[in-house]
């Protein structure tokens, strides 16, 4: 069972980093700036929290 339970923290943390990617994403292709797309990145994960 801890095996299970490893796995299903590891997806979810998984996850977690895909919709902040996305989101970093989504603010780049929206201001059309490829230049800046580590500051949304970072505007991403402050979003998150």
């Amino acid at each position: 069972m801890p095996i299970i339970k490893s796995e299903l923290k590891k997806l979810k943390y998984m996850m977690k980093q895909k919709k902040i990617l996305n989101h970093a994403i989504y603010l780049a292709n929206e201001n059309g700036d490829e230049l800046v797309a580590e500051d949304y990145l970072f505007l991403a994960l402050i979003s998150e929290k």
